[in-house]
C-alpha cells in the first residue's frame, strides 16, 4: 500500500521471502511514482527490512525513530 510517493505498508509472508515478491512490488510502485512525476520515494522501514530496502537502492535519511511504539528507519530513494 502506498500514497503519492510514500510506501505505507509492505509485508511479504515468511514462506514467500527470497522469491522476488517484495522486489516486484517495489518496482511496480516506483514505476507508478515516476508516472505521477515524482522524482523520489520514501518509506519508514521496520528495522528488520532495512537491508532489503538498501538492496533496492534506498538510503537512510535519519537515525532510527520510535513511531507508535515501533522502531522505524526513515529511508528515501531518488528515482532517475
Amino acid at each position: 500500500m502506498g500514497r503519492k510517493n510514500r510506501i505505507k505498508n509492505l509485508f511479504v509472508l515468511g514462506e514467500e521471502h527470497k522469491k522476488g515478491v517484495g522486489k516486484k512490488l517495489i518496482k511496480l510502485f516506483e514505476k507508478e511514482v515516476k508516472k505521477r512525476n515524482y522524482n523520489h520515494t520514501k518509506v519508514n522501514s521496520s528495522i528488520y527490512a532495512i537491508f532489503f530496502y538498501q538492496k533496492m537502492g534506498y538510503k537512510k535519511t535519519t537515525g532510527i525513530r520510535n513511531f507508535n511504539g515501533l522502531k522505524i528507519q526513515p529511508m528515501k530513494k531518488n528515482l532517475k
